[in-house]
């Protein structure tokens, strides 16, 4: 019976753990590509992942990119959420994606200063 608890008790590690490796599985298939032009204004630099140590949050997976114009401000960032979590919560594979990972979209200008992240989780697509 001990042992049955103690399983009881790790699984929920283990299935974290797996998410964490699939997720560095995923941020490394895009480093492959990295740096990648998006647009006129944004490049995508890297990504990468990272797990919390609370059972009930999840794994994150980070795209880090960088601005190109600076011009570009917090609030031209924060205007490009409804676009996000439309393209996240209209597609299946897209939304399964969701739920096993956090998503955030960390936005820096060419010099490393941070101007503003979008967060998206799947509590975004109800």
């Amino acid at each position: 019976m001990k042992k049955i608890l103690f399983l009881i008790t790790l699984f929920p590690s283990i299935l974290l753990a797996d998410d964490f490796k699939m997720c560095q599985k995923i941020a490394s298939d895009i480093n492959d590509s990295a740096p990648m032009t998006i647009n006129e204004t944004t490049r995508l630099d890297n990504a990468m992942c990272i797990s919390s140590l609370e059972k009930e949050e999840k794994v994150k997976l980070i795209y880090n990119y960088k601005i190109l114009d600076g011009r570009v401000t917090k609030k031209d960032i924060n205007a490009r959420r409804p676009t996000e979590i439309n393209k996240w919560c209209s597609k299946p594979d897209m939304t399964l994606m969701l739920n096993t990972y956090d998503i955030e979209y960390r936005h820096q200008y060419m010099s490393d200063k941070y101007i503003a992240s979008i967060n998206l989780t799947i509590n975004d697509c109800k």
